[in-house]
């Protein structure tokens, strides 16, 4: 059957028919469809694993969708250099207006005219302008300004560089509380009086935007304005993520999409989808452990050409003028996108202007952001002094004041004269390692012992990933300091997301899961990601519970026959089930499966609540404050909904770079080194440099990329994705180079390199300064 068939034959809605549940459906009846499915598509007449009549239903269906969809990308080609122009000269002509129900006398009155905004301009920068103008003033505040403005309407509002921390006043447009984080442009053109702007236009078309007059209204903040703001700021197509089996077959693409063509393709893949990720929990087996779906039959390279196009045109990303669909389609179904462009995708719509700016530039070097009439890419920065012995405590104030701050945190050490990127790095790898600390008491595993710099210290072994121990959820002064911790914990990887810096934190996928919302719906399997031999124990319970679910499911027998037999059910050494003197604790702790459950005996009767209640309490209900305050964390610094666009399985590349622990081969070595000043690609120290970084140990490469960049991990992509590329320049020394040590330059990726006569002399070198050279910034 052809794509054309398939879609004009009814196939598409007779499917979605079948498999999406009704209000009426019991869940064992959408199962026992699904189940149907598997049967047909999944398993052959002799009951064998062949996914492949599944996997060509789902490329039909991706063929249909490149067929009918209309997604539509706004190209300013032939306009960009016009609306640059536009952009960069036109002013937003204001008329500040204190609110009428204003009566503090902290807030006075505007009285100077209009001003011109740069449209670009954030909200924040016009309330900075007022504040520092005296129209905002804290009670006690030295009155020496009158607030006049003898320019009048000459005063043209330029992109401020400082972000306030705290703000003092709420602008309005019409009634409507303004984000701090919008621009002008885009506050004027959703809240403004005039007639709806059409937002395919040229912005230079909105003449309504650039000819009247604005007002403004601001009065002093408020609980009730504050709480407005945060609706204004929560997308309504980035609902919560559908936890269980059957809401993921129940949700239907956003509203927003309804008017294009495709979306019911787009619902049934996103079933599939659903359907190939789930299929093991289904059918309550662990022989099948990988999706029936791999990565090379998801994507769908029309529409992420697509979305990659509208990614590369910094006018849009500049304005936040997407297509409608732009945003919420990923969000819907993001396995259609390869993760790079979701990645992209993030930083473009999810971080303030400058940062999505700033990473376009660096994916695309190629692409000119046009500048020459206003200020560049200008990141506000925020630089902090951390003494390295009490890093932890310093990082933990740091966070607090600075995680719902736009600026850029920098960080520097006491008494060394580093500065810049590869401090900063290494500042976000010693968190890393901190948290992994035994004496915060934050997680499940064993301990090991660690040496470093002549002292010892425990950390707990992330062989299994990081996942929360179980505590009792009772309020107490150890729950309380745990959760703390664990928030600063979320407030870091927000922060580090935001600011694209790297973590060296091995989280499990099942901490992961917590935090794009999906860990409802953990069972037994998930277990063994992170406790194979607890599972493995919980495996061996598991097997009396399924005779005994085949003998209360055989009506040949009658009750007092399966009576008998559940108390004859033995393993397979003959063991029965209270020959493991077990009782309702959590293995390993003192913390009681259900009330009372250290007198309650396991039995052959009881199983299935102590295998579920293992489970959950591991899994969930044992860590949920722990893992909400991780939530909370996050929040401040950014909306979980972000992370929809990702799977648990995709986060640790998100936030902690490459994990590939492989050989760096030459041929990658030699694309990305870039040799300047004094070495070309022909000199042999460079060469020499290749061959001892392709013999380099797993440890050997942490160490190196540590004291060249300041984080032990590359981005993913590896040394291509490194930004400043990794440059080696010559370093010019008095006598013979060989009795010298390289040096390097962190905040731009510099290794200088000694021009040694052998490879042997350049390894023993190299590796002595990245020994001597660590936990320090005073090589430069």
């Amino acid at each position: 059957m052809s794509s054309f068939e398939l879609l004009h034959a009814g196939l598409v809605d007779t499917l979605l028919k079948f498999l999406t549940p009704q209000p009426s459906d019991r869940e064992t009846e959408v199962l026992q469809r699904v189940i149907k499915l598997l049967e047909v598509f999944v398993f052959d007449d002799n009951n064998e694993f062949n996914p492949a009549p599944y996997v060509l239903l789902f490329e039909k269906l991706q063929q249909c969708l490149g067929h009918i969809e209309q997604f539509p990308v706004k190209v300013n080609d032939g306009l960009g250099e016009s609306l640059s122009k536009v952009m960069s000269t036109y002013q937003i002509k204001c008329l500040p207006k204190k609110h009428p129900d204003t009566s503090t006398s902290s807030v006075r009155q505007w009285s100077s005219g209009t001003v011109k905004v740069d449209p670009l301009a954030y909200v924040q920068t016009l309330e900075k302008y007022l504040i520092s103008r005296g129209y905002c003033k804290e009670e006690g505040d030295d009155d020496s300004s009158d607030g006049s403005d003898d320019d009048g309407e000459e005063r043209v509002i330029r992109r401020h560089q400082s972000i306030l921390q705290k703000h003092k006043l709420t602008l309005f447009i019409n009634n409507h509380p303004l984000p701090y984080d919008m621009t002008m442009y885009q506050a004027i053109k959703r809240y403004g009086t005039h007639t709806r702007l059409d937002d395919e236009a040229h912005p230079a078309t909105h003449t309504a935007v650039w000819h009247n007059i604005h007002t403004i209204v601001y009065k002093a903040n408020d609980g009730e304005v504050r709480q407005r703001l945060s609706a204004i700021k929560s997308d309504p197509y980035l609902d919560q993520t559908p936890s269980s089996f059957l809401e993921k077959l129940s949700s239907t693409p956003p509203i927003i999409l309804e008017s294009y063509q495709g979306m019911k393709v787009i619902q049934l893949l996103h079933i599939l989808h659903t359907i190939s990720q789930e299929w093991s929990l289904i059918l309550k087996t662990e022989n099948y452990n990988s999706p029936i779906l791999q990565k090379d039959n998801l994507v769908n390279q029309q529409i992420a050409a697509k979305v990659e196009r509208q990614l590369q045109d910094p006018l849009v990303i500049m304005t936040s003028e997407y297509p409608k669909w732009f945003v919420p389609l990923p969000h819907y179904t993001p396995f259609l996108f390869p993760f790079a462009i979701r990645q992209q995708l993030l930083h473009a719509t999810a971080f303030d202007r400058d940062r999505a700016l700033q990473r376009l530039h660096e994916a695309h070097p190629d692409i000119t952001i046009n500048t020459e009439a206003r200020p560049g890419i200008r990141l506000e920065k925020d630089k902090r002094c951390v003494d390295r012995g009490t890093v932890f405590v310093q990082g933990q104030c740091i966070m607090n004041e600075l995680s719902a701050s736009k600026s850029l945190l920098e960080v520097y050490y006491v008494g060394e004269v580093g500065t810049g990127l590869g401090p900063t790095l290494e500042f976000y790898t010693l968190l890393s390692h901190a948290f992994q600390e035994t004496q915060y008491k934050l997680w499940r595993g064993d301990t090991i012992e660690v040496s470093i710099n002549d002292h010892r210290k425990s950390y707990v072994n992330p062989q299994y990933g990081l996942y929360p121990r179980v505590m009792n959820q009772t309020d107490s002064v150890e729950l309380a300091t745990v959760c703390d911790i664990f928030n600063y914990l979320g407030r870091v990887i927000g922060k580090s997301l935001i600011d694209n810096r790297i973590l060296d934190l091995p989280l499990s996928e099942p901490f992961h899961r917590w935090l794009i919302g999906t860990h409802e719906k953990m069972g037994l399997v998930t277990l063994k990601e992170i406790d194979p031999t607890l599972h493995s124990s919980l495996k061996e319970i598991e097997a009396f519970a399924l005779k005994k679910e085949k003998i209360l499911n055989d009506d040949s027998l009658t009750e007092d026959e399966k009576s008998n037999r559940l108390d004859k059910i033995t393993d397979d050494d003959g063991n029965n089930i209270d020959d493991l003197c077990l009782d309702f604790l959590l293995p390993g702790t003192d913390i009681e499966i259900i009330q009372g459950g250290r007198n309650t005996p396991l039995t052959i009767h009881n199983v299935e609540d102590y295998l579920c209640g293992v489970v959950d309490l591991t899994l969930r209900e044992g860590v949920r404050k722990q893992m909400e305050a991780v939530r909370a964390g996050f929040s401040v610094v950014m909306p979980l909904s972000n992370l929809q666009l990702f799977y648990a399985h995709e986060m640790n590349d998100l936030l902690c770079g490459s994990k590939k622990e492989e050989k760096w081969d030459e041929d990658t070595l030699v694309t990305n080194i870039q040799p300047d000043h004094g070495y070309n690609a022909s000199s042999i120290t460079v060469k020499y440099l290749i061959q001892v970084m392709s013999s380099f140990t797993a440890s050997e490469q942490r160490g190196f990329l540590k004291f060249v960049t300041g984080s032990p991990r590359l981005p993913v992509g590896g040394f291509k994705s490194l930004h400043p590329r990794l440059t080696v320049v010559k370093k010019s020394v008095d006598g013979n180079p060989d009795d010298y040590l390289p040096s390097v330059m962190t905040c731009v990726n510099y290794l200088k390199l000694p021009d040694y006569s052998t490879a042997a002399i350049l390894r023993g070198k190299l590796l002595t300064a990245i020994r001597e050279g660590q936990n320090s910034f005073h090589l430069s």
